[in-house]
């Protein structure tokens, strides 16, 4: 008899608490039987198996529940939010009129790579984005009281990014009124203006992250052009393959490798893959590792596709699962000893009981819990061995039995309580004994009493779970009523018919409609230079899913006629079968006033009659104009190749140079 305990999942390892479930129960009915030691084992290990399965069984009803109750009051109100607030492309922060964030849209805090809670509730200028220098600390300061007292801020700062990166933003920090004209909050905005070299870093050093975390997955990564040369892999894979380093692996193939006798079958996946342009998952293959070490993987392939969606090779992930297989066969062997003794050994009591109610065959573990045994009871009737009330009580279910009834009854015994199952032996359509057979269901009982408690416990947890999921939605509905007052145009139109259904008011300032009269038009309206067809040549990439979003720069139309420049974000949106666009609009008026100053003064550069060569403090060239090309007698691409030093010769090589420079910034 082995008992089958439950964790009691009290959230503390240290005072884990188990309550028993029930009890595994052998018998061999024919003869007394020492058990051994491997048996018992046996029997140990299937009720930790039983246990493990009831107590997950428990645990996915009380998800199940919980589940089905939150994700219907959660998910309307959760897409409408998600879409307006983190699907903007700016970074927003709601500030007091002290400079304290109070809140943050998921953008900014994935900006700085930080935590919503290392951000709310502390000075603005003191968190991780404005930590670059006290100085642009203090211009931030001072633009916060500037907007508390109803100013709007506008200028470009550089501020820290995630990896302790630079990144210069437009900034803009406005006020927020009640309606008495008080402020009362701050709206701040920013979007990353970058430059497309500072862009190309960025990526570089994502790619040296992408390559760290490949590393440090256990799983082997691979990926092959369509001739089957490795483009590359991670750690794990070089080390299969015995290489030193991952970059070793590049053009060689699998019958470079020490599991060249296994190259044709994972070639022939290769072609199957890049063929078919579908992923095959669950791949059951072998392999020989170095040092000649047979291993089963499974292996995942997919098409690796270049940016137009070409499939130009595969890639692939694998996993080791040797030791898996063998535990499962394993498993698989004590799963067919485990059903032996079930057939053969009978859970609970057993008793066959003649027409004088004699009994005639017994055995199991439950009779020695109430004082019985084998030899106590055969031979003898129900009155001789059990005592008159039980007799009272059960004397009728066996008359009933042997009359050939089949009966399920709970029946108290002591202070216990089973579960007694009374069935006729009946040979040649003749009832010739009764057979019972009772299982101990005090504990479960026990159990389901203690069930329901939880039940009502948890009931309890979900009413309070409701409650704070009703205040999270009103705080959500707070935040999109602050999105409605930000000066940024924020649009939704229908991807049909390209008629509007939402604007912000924002854009109905900035337009001059009202809501109802810009339902009436479709965006093309706002854009009278482009035509339907290159309308629809800009927004066919997001409707074939070719591009995530599109930006674009355009001339809007208000309804006096006037144009203001405008940089546009289109984004596709599949809501519930309806296809919508998501646009948001930034005025880029100054912008384009500063890039046109930009372009006058490089136009006058290039024109002046003077040699003009820049270069930066490692006295590298970054610009010369025509007459210093042609003084020089070369061309700007093979100056901007050359050091300072390397055209004038009065200018020595570092560390000379370096000094030089010292001087030039003592000098102003």
């Amino acid at each position: 008899s082995i008992p089958i305990s439950i964790d009691l999942d009290s959230g503390d390892q240290k005072t884990q608490e188990f309550k028993t479930w029930g009890t595994l129960i052998a018998h061999q009915c024919d003869q007394f039987r020492n058990w051994k030691p491997e048996e018992i084992e046996l029997l140990e290990q299937l009720s930790i198996q039983l246990s493990i399965a009831i107590k997950e069984d428990q645990l996915r009803q009380q998800i199940k529940t919980l589940n089905a109750k939150l994700e219907a009051q959660t998910q309307a109100s959760d897409q409408k939010l998600q879409a307006l607030l983190n699907n903007t492309f700016q970074c927003t922060a709601i500030l007091s009129p002290e400079g304290i964030l109070l809140d943050v849209n998921q953008t900014a805090l994935d900006f700085g790579g930080l935590k919503r809670e290392e951000t709310i509730n502390r000075p603005f200028w003191e968190i991780y984005w404005w930590t670059i220098s006290p100085e642009i600390q203090q211009q931030l300061r001072e633009s916060i009281a500037k907007a508390a007292s109803g100013e709007s801020i506008y200028y470009e700062v550089d501020v820290k990014i995630v990896g302790n990166k630079v990144a210069t933003t437009d900034f803009a920090l406005r006020p927020l009124r009640d309606a008495t004209g008080e402020v009362i909050l701050l709206i701040a905005e920013s979007r990353d203006v970058s430059d497309r070299i500072e862009a190309k870093r960025a990526l570089q050093e994502n790619q040296i992250l992408l390559s760290s975390v490949l590393d440090c997955i256990p799983q082997g990564v691979f990926w092959k052009d369509k001739e089957g040369n490795f483009l590359g892999c991670n750690y794990k894979f070089s080390v299969d393959g015995g290489l030193s380093s991952s970059q070793e692996i590049i053009g060689k193939t699998d019958f470079d490798m020490p599991w060249k006798e296994e190259a044709k079958l994972y070639r022939a996946d290769d072609h199957q893959v890049m063929a078919s342009g579908e992923t095959k998952l669950n791949i059951e293959e072998p392999m020989t590792k170095v040092g000649k070490i047979s291993r089963l993987l499974r292996t995942h392939k997919m098409p690796l596709r270049n940016p137009e969606g070409e499939i130009i090779g595969v890639v692939g992930t694998y996993e080791d699962i040797t030791e898996n297989k063998k535990a499962e066969i394993t498993l698989r062997q004590s799963e067919a000893r485990y059903q032996m003794l079930v057939d053969n050994f009978p859970n609970g009591a057993v008793m066959m009981f003649d027409h004088d109610l004699r009994y005639i065959l017994v055995g199991g573990f439950g009779l020695a819990e109430v004082g019985l045994s084998k030899q106590k009871m055969e031979g003898k009737t129900i009155w001789e061995v059990l005592p008159k009330e039980t007799c009272k009580l059960i004397e009728p279910l066996y008359r009933r039995t042997l009359a050939g009834e089949e009966i399920v009854s709970e029946l108290p015994f002591g202070n216990r309580l089973y579960l007694v199952y009374f069935l006729p032996i009946i040979d040649q359509g003749k009832v010739q004994a009764g057979v019972v057979l009772t299982q101990d269901i005090t504990q479960q009982k026990q159990a389901e009493q203690k069930l329901q408690q939880l039940n009502q416990e948890l009931e309890a947890r979900v009413q309070q779970r409701t409650a704070d999921l009703e205040a999270e939605i009103a705080e959500r509905t707070r935040l999109l009523n602050i999105l409605e007052a930000s000066l940024n145009e924020i649009y939704i139109f229908d991807a049909e018919t390209l008629k509007f259904q939402y604007a912000n008011q924002g854009a109905l300032r900035n337009l001059g409609y009202t809501l109802e009269q810009l339902q009436q038009i479709t965006a093309i309206n706002l854009k009278p230079q482009l035509t339907p067809e290159q309308f629809q040549k800009l927004i066919d990439p997001l409707l074939n899913h070719q591009q995530n979003k599109t930006v674009f720069r355009a001339a809007y139309q208000r309804a006096n006629k006037t144009f203001y420049p405008v940089e546009v974000h289109f984004q596709l949106i599949e809501h519930q079968q309806e296809r919508l666009f998501l646009a948001v609009a930034l005025d880029i008026t100054e912008r384009q006033q500063t890039e046109d100053r930009l372009q006058l003064v490089e136009f006058a550069l290039d024109n002046a009659q003077e040699s003009v060569v820049i270069v930066d403090q490692s006295g590298q060239i970054v610009y010369v104009n025509k007459t210093a090309c042609e003084s020089l007698g070369y061309s700007s691409t093979k100056l901007s190749n050359l050091k300072i030093w390397q055209i004038d010769q009065s200018l020595n090589a570092p560390p000379q140079w370096e000094e030089f420079c010292q001087r030039l910034k003592h000098q102003k």
